[in-house]
């Protein structure tokens, strides 16, 4: 039995080792309901483990092409941020950089935050951030890639943004908005499918079935 936690990497392993029952599951997590709060925030979170390349070349390409562009609060928050990246942000002053959250203010962060952006080059496996912020965040700016092969799909508070161009336009028109009841049961909705109780049952079931 194959357990992949990517739709794509699902039927790539179907195809690869037909003999062998491949199964799309989600990657277990830390959430249990929605705790995204309704209203407005004022910043843009942008957060990874800052000491791995895939995440701090996204934080530079945010930073010169979409952040330093914006008349809005930012902040990029995670793990050991490179020096490099620390001294890139203490050139624009509508940047901040948290460098090695603790739990609770990583937890505050995510679910003050008015919107959250979310890339990454790589159209593979499920990025656990962007469960992080299905769960705990109002607005998600993603690109294709992020969602690719999640059974994530865009609606009124995930947005796909794949140029820097988009991520503009779409800061512009969604700091105005509020976080209503509306979006909350249309992220509830969503996130059905990360059910760690109903995926823990379905995993026995595969198991010894």
């Amino acid at each position: 039995l194959i357990l992949a936690v990517n739709q794509k990497d699902t039927d790539y392993f179907k195809t690869e080792y037909p003999s062998v029952k491949s199964i799309y599951l989600p990657s277990f997590h830390s959430g249990d309901v929605p705790r995204i709060k309704e209203g407005r925030g004022d910043f843009i979170l942008f957060h990874g483990n800052l000491s791995v390349s895939e995440n701090y070349d996204a934080a530079v390409w945010l930073i010169k092409d979409v952040f330093s562009k914006l008349n809005v609060d930012c902040v990029i928050a995670g793990l050991n941020p490179p020096l490099f990246l620390q001294d890139l942000v203490k050139e624009f002053s509508n940047i901040r950089l948290v460098a090695n959250p603790d739990h609770e203010q990583m937890r505050d962060l995510i679910q003050d935050a008015h919107a959250h952006m979310l890339y990454t080059p790589q159209p593979t496996g499920l990025k656990l951030k962007l469960i992080n912020a299905l769960f705990n965040g109002r607005f998600l700016l993603c690109n294709s890639a992020m969602l690719s092969g999640s059974g994530v799909s865009p609606g009124q508070s995930i947005l796909i943004c794949d140029s820097a161009t988009e991520y503009i336009k779409q800061i512009g028109v969604l700091m105005s908005q509020q976080f209503n009841k509306n979006l909350m049961e249309e992220r509830a909705a969503m996130l059905k499918n990360f059910d760690n109780l109903i995926n823990g049952e379905r995993l026995i079931q595969l198991i010894f079935e």
